[in-house]
Order: C-alpha cells, then sequence, then structure tokens
C-alpha cells in the first residue's frame, strides 16, 4: 500500500471514529432524563382563566344567597306578626304553618345552593386541570422532557404534616417550569377569547372537588 492509499486510509478511519463518538454523544444525551416541575396551586392562581371562572361562581352565589335572604326576611316579618298574635288562635296557627313552611323551604334551598356551588368547583376544577394538562403535555413533548411532577410550594400546615406523603421533598429552581406553563396558558386563552367556560356537561365532567378555594 502507497503513502496516498494509506493517507485516504487513515482519513476513513478517523472520520468513522468521529461519526461513531458523535453518534455515542448523541445517545448518551437522548438517554439522559429531563425532568421538570410544576407548581399546580401557582397555576392557579395566575391563570386568568380561573379568576374568571371564579367571579361567575361567586356572582352565582350571590344571586342565590340573595333568594335565601329573601326568605329569611320573610321568617323574621313572621315571628313579629306571630309575637303579637294570641297564642292557639286560628290567626296564630295559619302564621305558625306558613313560618314552617318558609323554615323548610329555606333549608331546601340552602343544601341546593350549597350543592350547585359544589358542583360548580368541581366543574370549573376540571376544565382547569384539563387545561393546564394539555400544556404541560405539549411543553413536555416539544422540549423533549422525560418527566414533569407536580409540586406545591406553599403547603399549609396539613399538608407539611404529610409532607411525606407528597411526591416531591426537593428540587432545583432550574427544572420549575411553572412561569412557562402559565404563559403559555394565558396566552392560549387570549387568543381563544377569553371565554368563560365550556357549557355544562362539557369535556371530561368534573371529579376535583375543593370546595371554595
Amino acid at each position: 500500500m502507497n503513502d496516498r492509499a494509506r493517507r485516504w486510509v487513515g482519513l476513513f478511519v478517523v472520520a468513522v471514529l468521529a461519526a461513531a463518538g458523535a453518534r455515542a454523544a448523541h445517545a448518551q444525551q437522548a438517554a439522559a432524563p429531563r425532568i421538570g416541575v410544576v407548581d399546580l396551586a401557582r397555576v392557579f392562581k395566575d391563570y386568568k382563566k380561573s379568576a374568571v371562572l371564579e367571579e361567575k361562581i361567586n356572582g352565582e352565589r350571590d344571586q342565590l344567597k340573595a333568594e335565601l335572604d329573601g326568605i329569611k326576611k320573610k321568617i323574621s316579618d313572621l315571628n313579629k306578626e306571630l309575637d303579637l298574635l294570641d297564642f292557639g288562635s286560628d290567626s296564630y296557627r295559619a302564621k305558625e304553618e306558613e313560618k314552617a313552611r318558609l323554615v323548610g323551604l329555606y333549608e331546601l334551598k340552602k343544601r341546593r345552593l350549597e350543592d350547585r356551588i359544589k358542583r360548580r368547583w368541581q366543574e370549573y376544577n376540571v376544565e382547569l386541570l384539563d387545561d393546564i394538562g394539555a400544556v404541560v403535555s405539549a411543553y413536555g413533548k416539544e422540549h423533549g422532557y422525560t418527566l414533569i411532577l407536580k409540586v406545591d410550594t406553599d403547603p399549609s400546615d396539613e399538608q407539611k404534616l404529610l409532607a411525606g406523603l407528597r411526591n416531591v421533598l426537593y428540587f432545583a429552581e432550574q427544572i420549575d417550569i411553572t412561569d412557562q406553563v402559565v404563559a403559555i396558558l394565558n396566552r392560549r386563552y387570549q387568543l381563544e377569547g377569553g371565554k368563560a367556560a365550556r357549557p355544562a356537561g362539557g369535556s371530561g365532567g368534573r371529579g376535583a372537588a375543593t370546595g371554595d378555594r
């Protein structure tokens, strides 16, 4: 083999080794897990749609409470009338029966109000979680994340006592993608025209009951 042939062989070997090294480095990089965390409580707080839904629920609650206050006032007025009537008279019995009817109606409407507002929170929480889940999933795929976990950076005293049951006990700030998720959610929400909520019975149906947040 002459010198020229040996040089070509040498160059070929170097190129093969370089390509193999590049492939190995790429494989190692691809195999390295990329982990992120999202502070779910902060997303709920900063996602603009959350405030809109909460305002809608409060408006519905105020409207229903006004009905209860109206019944409560009628009961109070009847109590004043009863104080002026003779106990055992026909008028007294009639007013007493009317009061009993209103008290029963008040208790019934109060239970319905509580159930309705609780159901609304469940529906809206699931709607928000659907939005968040879709954005986190898309963000994770686009940016090559292996795993994205939820965290709580401001736990209650009860949550602190249950720290052993938390998903993540420590994480570095560099893997926190909460701000990016919130920004995407709010940008998408604005592009959709700031819709308040999907129609009742819409996607997913709600199941994450949280009560008043």
